[in-house]
Formats: C-alpha cells, sequence, structure tokens
C-alpha cells in the first residue's frame, strides 16, 4: 500500500471520529452504510491501517474527554483486526450513558462480548456497566434473539468463564437496587457455592419479586443445598405475598430429587467410563458446547466426583455463551439441569 493510501486510512478514522462529534442524524441509515465502508476498507489494509488506528485510539484515550463513538468504533475495530490489548483500554473508557453509545447499543454489546470471550478480566468493570446501568436493549438479527439486561448479563458474565459467578453473587450485598437482576442472572450462571449468599440476599429484601428469583436460583442450579436452603426460609421475615409465593410451590420443592430431575433429562441412558466423558466434556468447550452424541443422562451416570463434574459442566457452560442465540441458550438450560441434577449426588 502506498503512502498516499496511508492518507485514505486516516480520513476515513477522521471521518468516524466527526460521526462522533455531530448530533446523532435522525436518520442513520446513510451514516451506517458509510461506516460498513469504512470497516470493510480496514480491514481490507489490515496491516497498514492499524498502526494508525492504534495511533489514533491512544490520541483518544489520553484525551480528558475523549470521543465516545471513536473508542466505541475504532475499539472494536481494533479488536476485530487483531490488537486486543488497545481495543481493551478503548473498552474500559467508554461511558454506557453516553448519547452515542446509547444510541450504538449493539456495537456496546458486541465489542464487550468479543472481549469478555477472549478471558480478559479486565473487563469485568464495563460488563457490571452495560448490565446494570445502561438499561438499553440489544436484537440479534440472525437469530431474532432480542437480548434485555438479564440476557445480556447472562452472555457477557457467562462467556468471561465460571469464576464471574463470585463476582455476580458480590453484588448482591453492593449493588442493592439491582437485587433482582442480579438474581436472574444468577439463575443462569449459578451453582451450589452461591446458595450462601442468595439465602443472606432474601434476610435483607424480603419481597415477593426478590424472594421468587432467589427460590428459582435454590431449584435451577442451587442443588440439593438449595432445596435445603428454600425448605429453611424464615418465613416470618417474608412480606405476605413472599409468604404465599413459598406456600404455593412447596410440595413441587420438596418432591424434587435426583431422581426426578434425571428421569425429566431422559431417564437412563448408555454408560460412559468416566474417561470418556471427560474427554467429551472437554471436547465441548473447545467446540463453544457443541455436541450430538452425548446424551445428559450419560452424566448423570458418571462416577466422576461431584465437585469435579460441576466444575467441567460450568466451563461447558460458559463454552456455550460464546454462541450468540436462541439455541445456545437452550443448551445453557439443558446443562443447568445437569449442574443441578449433580449436585443432588450423595
Amino acid at each position: 500500500m502506498a503512502p498516499e493510501e496511508d492518507s485514505a486510512i486516516q480520513r476515513r478514522l477522521e471521518r468516524v471520529r466527526a460521526i462522533g462529534s455531530a448530533p446523532i442524524p435522525k436518520e442513520t441509515d446513510g451514516v451506517n452504510k458509510e461506516l460498513d465502508e469504512i470497516g470493510k476498507f480496514l480491514t481490507a489494509n489490515t496491516a497498514r491501517a492499524l498502526p494508525l488506528l492504534k495511533r489514533e485510539l491512544e490520541k483518544e484515550l489520553e484525551a480528558p474527554s475523549p470521543n465516545q463513538f471513536f473508542l466505541l468504533d475504532m475499539g472494536y475495530a481494533a479488536a476485530r483486526l487483531g490488537d486486543v490489548n488497545t481495543a481493551t483500554r478503548a473498552l474500559l473508557r467508554i461511558d454506557v450513558n453516553h448519547e452515542m453509545i446509547r444510541g450504538s447499543s449493539g456495537e456496546m454489546f458486541y465489542f464487550t462480548h468479543k472481549i469478555a470471550r477472549l478471558g480478559r478480566p479486565e473487563v469485568l468493570p464495563v460488563i457490571d456497566r452495560v448490565v446494570l446501568d445502561a438499561n438499553f436493549s440489544v436484537f440479534i438479527p440472525e437469530h431474532f434473539l432480542q437480548l434485555d439486561s438479564t440476557l445480556q448479563g447472562a452472555f457477557l458474565y457467562g462467556v468471561l468463564g465460571p469464576n464471574t459467578e463470585k463476582h455476580v453473587a458480590s453484588l448482591l450485598d453492593s449493588r442493592p437496587d439491582k437485587v433482582v437482576r442480579l438474581l436472574e442472572i444468577l439463575n443462569w450462571l449459578g451453582t451450589g457455592q452461591s446458595v450462601a449468599a442468595v439465602v443472606h440476599t432474601v434476610e435483607v429484601h424480603p419481597d415477593a419479586e426478590t424472594v421468587k428469583r432467589a427460590v428459582g436460583f435454590f431449584m435451577r442450579v442451587g442443588g440439593a443445598s438449595g432445596r435445603e436452603a428454600f425448605l429453611k426460609l424464615d418465613r416470618k421475615r417474608l412480606e405476605p405475598a413472599a409468604k404465599e409465593y413459598l406456600t404455593s410451590i412447596e410440595a413441587v420443592v420438596t418432591k424434587t430429587t435426583f431422581a426426578s430431575i434425571a428421569k425429566e433429562l431422559g431417564g437412563k441412558a448408555p454408560t460412559l467410563s468416566d474417561a470418556e466423558l471427560r474427554k467429551r466434556l472437554d471436547a465441548m468447550v473447545e467446540h463453544n458446547g457443541i455436541d450430538e452424541d452425548t446424551q445428559p443422562a450419560a452424566i448423570l451416570g458418571s462416577t466422576i466426583p461431584t465437585s469435579e463434574l460441576v466444575e467441567r459442566l460450568a466451563h461447558v457452560r460458559s463454552s456455550m455463551f460464546h454462541r450468540l442465540s436462541d439455541e445456545a441458550l437452550s443448551d445453557v438450560q439443558i446443562t443447568n439441569a445437569l449442574i443441578n441434577a449433580v449436585e443432588y449426588r450423595k
């Protein structure tokens, strides 16, 4: 690429900066087409574009009030072109409540998801801001899938890895204004290790909406310790509507056992050796949780120690969040049922 073509790259970078500095247009189709062209041009000329892109992002990162749209659009471009470090730094400087960011909520979600799926723990504060503070909706057109804040949280925290469960559970104390949403996310990402934190949350927030989400967590992923926590809840401290809800479902909860969950997952299945099952679970992680051969009941028949099996299933679940689809969410629900059943084993 000739030096004069560097100027073509620079002109496009400056155009993105100008778009970020101008008011949001009433009609965005023209601007979106222009941005698509810029993105394709940068991708087609990655070798020359990336150093210039990095230089311009560094300028914004050093500015007291950086151009928010430039950080978003060109930060995401840097991630796609391979400069993950600069992209991550740009992501960390984005204000999710800036009008230009709110107007580009889909790109903000995709950018955050891309960095999170690379296992960058420093992105956690960004995920917190997107999930707990931005309150925007995201549409995944390929699957006609609408993501509210809870589902965004499931994908963003989930794809970062199983350890984010501890972080989400810790937010139950530090973000009491978002307790219901956090419990909904734990319904997707939790295991028995968060039962104590959820019990404490019910003690502090004895209202019906909190209790409903907490019970959902106990029964979806809490295992036997979740059922026990449900049965031991101090109903005298709960609000009347919460007490009524517990009474209405107590019979169902009491009857939940390893056998009842296993039956829902298909009953008997061909037995797999523990070595073969470990191999298959590792392969699931490598293939974003996709497996066409292993029946859920075969997993339940394993003699792999419970703690190890739950950990392995949690890693499989995290890998499923790489796929932004409703099919991935369905697979996560099955995996959660497996985690729940395994935690009922004695």
